[in-house]
């Protein structure tokens, strides 16, 4: 069994809202893309999780793992993606 998807908590200083944001970075590049924009969000109330999915081999195997760690989540949540990342998060 994989060790699960290393994520990074953004979280808001007053929360207002009870969805999650999943921030997932692109194919080749890595969580501190969604760094600025998650502490954005974070400041008007959202709670963010950055994802890391590299390392977790192709489209299916990073969708697998996603899924699994959006399961924990409790509610559902909003995905951010960019460029080949939304293939990974169609996907799960």
């Amino acid at each position: 069994m994989r060790a699960p998807l290393p994520v990074v908590a953004v979280h808001p200083e007053s929360p207002r809202y009870g969805v999650p944001l999943v921030f997932l970075p692109g194919l080749w590049s890595g969580p501190g893309v969604w760094q600025r924009a998650a502490g954005l969000l974070a400041h008007r109330g959202w709670q963010g999780w950055i994802v890391d999915p590299a390392g977790r081999g192709g489209v299916g195997a990073r969708a697998d793992a996603l899924a699994a760690l959006l399961g924990e989540l409790g509610a559902p949540p909003v995905l951010v993606a960019s460029d080949g990342a939304g293939v990974v998060a169609a996907e799960a």
